[in-house]
């Protein structure tokens, strides 16, 4: 991820969000742009790559977008009004930091027992004593 902020800082983006997961995304990004120009994100979607290499999306879930310093700002309103209109489930959330960590706690259940039983999240999600787990 360095390595790809490295080459947007060249563009010198107004602002910057990262989608992907992780606890540590939004750090890096303020290491590189400054904490000014970031703005938190988290996406709750499903996806795979297909053998052809294409991304095939089986869920947009919700995606939440906001101030890190948990402030409320036009720019977290207008993306995500955006994403809205693009056909993407979005708001702007008050305290983005828990929404982060909100989803990095429901993964750790969800991962932690779906890679131990080598299962998918269809497999998964239908077994309730895996549910259970």
């Amino acid at each position: 991820m360095t390595a790809a902020c490295d080459a947007l800082r060249l563009l010198e983006p107004a602002w910057v969000a990262g989608v992907q997961n992780g606890l540590v995304k939004d750090d890096i990004l303020a290491n590189t742009f400054g904490p000014e120009r970031v703005l938190g994100m988290a996406t709750i979607c499903s996806a795979g790559r297909k053998e052809s290499g294409e991304v095939a999306v089986s869920s947009l879930g919700h995606s939440y977008v906001g101030e890190l310093d948990g402030s409320s700002s036009e720019r977290a309103a207008s993306l995500a009004a955006m994403l809205c209109a693009a056909g993407i489930p979005a708001d702007s959330a008050a305290d983005i930091r828990s929404v982060t960590w909100s989803k990095a706690c429901n993964a750790v259940g969800v991962f932690g027992v779906s890679v131990l039983t080598r299962t998918t999240a269809a497999e998964f999600f239908s077994d309730p004593d895996l549910l259970r787990a």
